[in-house]
């Protein structure tokens, strides 16, 4: 009989082990998962793109990005070995966030460029209409996504401009 209560014990000792190691490994499971997400991983395609006339305008290459706490640049080109044709763009002096940036906001110092050739280059300058404005949808320490639009005016020649709409861009951050 003495046996047969020892087994019991053991048995029931079992059990009761068991279902405490079942229930441990569900509460950290449920923890895991409601854990926060690790930065996603710079992988995809990256790129600056707009439409200039209804003309979608995309570049791809040598793609990229700095972020500091107060500056943010971006920038891709058609070419890996030349920085013609391409979009450009800087945001500093403002702490660097998701959010929208004017040129109009107050301490803020902001240009975006689209580069044709050493002398064909259009900046956004303050004053124009529509106002240019970058938008950082999403920012990570790995990448940065985001939209912009606006008036960019030819340097040397103020009488020429160009409007960008539906301007987006996906940069990885180096």
């Amino acid at each position: 009989m003495k046996t047969i209560i020892k087994i019991q014990k053991f048995k029931n000792l079992g059990m009761a082990t068991l279902g405490s190691l079942f229930l441990m490994v569900l509460v950290v499971g449920l923890f895991s998962s409601c854990s926060e997400k690790k930065d996603e991983e710079p992988t995809g395609e990256f790129f600056v793109k707009g439409k200039i006339s209804g003309q979608e305008i995309l570049f791809s290459q040598s793609a990229t990005s700095v972020r500091e706490p107060r500056l943010f640049i971006g920038f891709a080109g058609n070419t890996p070995s030349s920085e013609y044709p391409s979009f450009s763009f800087g945001i500093e002096d403002v702490a660097i966030a998701t959010g929208e940036f004017k040129e109009t906001d107050p301490g803020i110092d902001m240009v975006f460029r689209y580069t044709l050739s050493g002398t064909e280059i259009y900046n956004s300058q303050i004053g124009t209409n529509p106002d240019f404005v970058i938008t950082i949808t999403s920012l990570s320490n790995n990448i940065a996504q985001g939209t912009f639009s606006g008036t960019l005016i030819r340097e040397n020649n103020s009488n020429q401009s160009i409007v960008i709409t539906e301007g987006s861009f996906r940069l990885p951050i180096d």
